[in-house]
C-alpha cells in the first residue's frame, strides 16, 4: 500500500493521533498590501543611509529599492496596531500575536 504525503498517518505516538500541520497561508497579494502599508510607517535613519552610501548606494538607488530601517519594538507595536485596524496580520510573516494579543512585528 502506498503512503500519500499529505494525509495524516493513521498511526498514534504515544497515544495522541497525527494530525497533519494546519497552516492558513495568506495569498501572495494580500502580504504585499500589508508590507506596502509597513513601509508607509517606516523611515530610514541617518545612520543606516550613511551606511549605505558607505557600501556605493546614491541616494537614487536608496529611494528606488526603498530601504527603511527595523522599527524600536515599542514603535513596532504602534505600526502593528495601525496595520491590523485596515488589515487581516494573521499568518503574515513578520507579524505575531504576543500572549493572544495584538499582532506585532
Amino acid at each position: 500500500m502506498h503512503s500519500n504525503l499529505f494525509s495524516p498517518p493513521a498511526q498514534t505516538f504515544f497515544g495522541v493521533p497525527n494530525h497533519p500541520l494546519v497552516f492558513d497561508a495568506p495569498r501572495a497579494d494580500r502580504i504585499c498590501v500589508v508590507y506596502a502599508g509597513l513601509l508607509r510607517h517606516l523611515v530610514l535613519s541617518n545612520h543606516h543611509r550613511h551606511q549605505l552610501q558607505a557600501l556605493g548606494l546614491d541616494e537614487l538607488a536608496i529611494a528606488t529599492h526603498g530601504y527603511r530601517s527595523a522599527p524600536s519594538p515599542l514603535y513596532g507595536s504602534f505600526v502593528a496596531r495601525a496595520l491590523s485596524r485596515d488589515h487581516d496580520l494573521r499568518n503574515v510573516p513578520g507579524f505575531y500575536r504576543a500572549g493572544g494579543g495584538v499582532a506585532h512585528d
